[in-house]
């Protein structure tokens, strides 16, 4: 039988994380890492004191912006973190209800977030596909849309 050492660590998962693109968006010309973010920056410090893993469920737009106004300059820190900092799909906005959409919606909608999540972070491996959805709710008929789509839902 053989040993293998398990380094320790804590798994958090966190909801309506839009706000964190939208920093990113607005200080791209003035941050050179994403961990320039205060939310970013608590995130990676918990992860190297304590092994944090981290799920990041968003948006894709608020208002006037969407996840498609976010640069891409910053895709060397999140491939660099894909090992503990991961971003998944949360709804298209706060008024979102998956318990009532149709499943081409809710295609449509988790579609153009990993569209736009791989645009961002340039890597598959920055992607969770476990389902986090608003008010956690969805019909099978979503579901199954989302788990057909490109990256789909596990």
């Amino acid at each position: 039988m053989s040993t293998v050492e398990k380094k320790p660590y804590i798994h958090l998962s966190i909801d309506d994380t839009f706000e964190i693109f939208k920093d990113l968006a607005q200080n791209a010309m003035y941050y050179s890492s994403i961990f320039e973010n205060p939310y970013l920056h608590f995130l990676e410090m918990l992860h190297t004191q304590y092994g944090l893993v981290a799920s990041m469920y968003c948006f894709t737009e608020e208002g006037d912006f969407s996840l498609s106004n976010v640069p891409d300059i910053f895709c060397p820190d999140f491939t660099k973190s894909a090992d503990w900092l991961k971003w998944g799909f949360h709804g298209r906005s706060q008024n979102s209800r998956y318990q009532y959409a149709s499943g081409r919606k809710a295609q449509k909608d988790y579609s153009f977030a990993i569209r736009e999540l791989l645009r961002i972070t340039g890597s598959v491996r920055c992607i969770d596909v476990a389902p986090r959805l608003h008010f956690f709710a969805g019909t099978w008929e979503c579901i199954r849309a989302m788990c057909q789509s490109d990256h789909g839902l596990k």
